[in-house]
């Protein structure tokens, strides 16, 4: 099964909040029993004590995730949202980041989510490539450069 499924993408996403965003990207995996029902509250809490903002070159993205135990089978949600909602940057610095896209991932195997953090981060030092998929008008052209990029 790909890791990248259409009812997993969406763009426009309509958040006023870091919360909102989660819980209405975590739907979409619960939507299609990707995950388990205790997923969004583990994402939720797993954002305060370990950020996943990332302010990139050309981007602001958010990469959250939680723990395998969670998960049912793997998958990444490309999320773009109708405005950026603040997240706080991966490390814990302090420093906020507008995110503007959703990388969530649904992992089973930590050395899988390495390799898939790994990628999105080679993928967002490409400007071209950042400006395709910041770009991206439609749910199905953001699919097709995650299938692309991604899997």
């Amino acid at each position: 099964m790909s890791i990248i499924d259409k009812r997993h993408v969406k763009v426009g996403l309509k958040a006023d909040s870091r919360e909102e965003a989660l819980r209405l990207a975590g739907q979409m995996f619960l939507d299609t029993g990707c995950v388990k029902e205790s997923f969004i509250d583990a994402i939720l809490e797993r954002e305060e004590l370990y950020p996943t903002g990332l302010n990139l070159k050309y981007n602001a993205i958010a990469m959250p995730h939680t723990t395998p135990q969670h998960v049912n089978r793997p998958g990444i949600a490309l999320v773009k949202l109708e405005k950026p909602v603040v997240f706080m940057h991966m490390g814990s610095t302090g420093e906020k980041v507008e995110a503007e896209m959703l990388f969530m991932m649904a992992i089973t195997d930590p050395e899988e989510q390495i390799h898939n953090l790994k990628k999105i981060m080679t993928l967002f030092m490409d400007e071209e490539l950042v400006g395709r998929f910041r770009d991206a008008a439609s749910e199905e052209e953001l699919y097709s450069l995650g299938k692309k990029y991604l899997e």
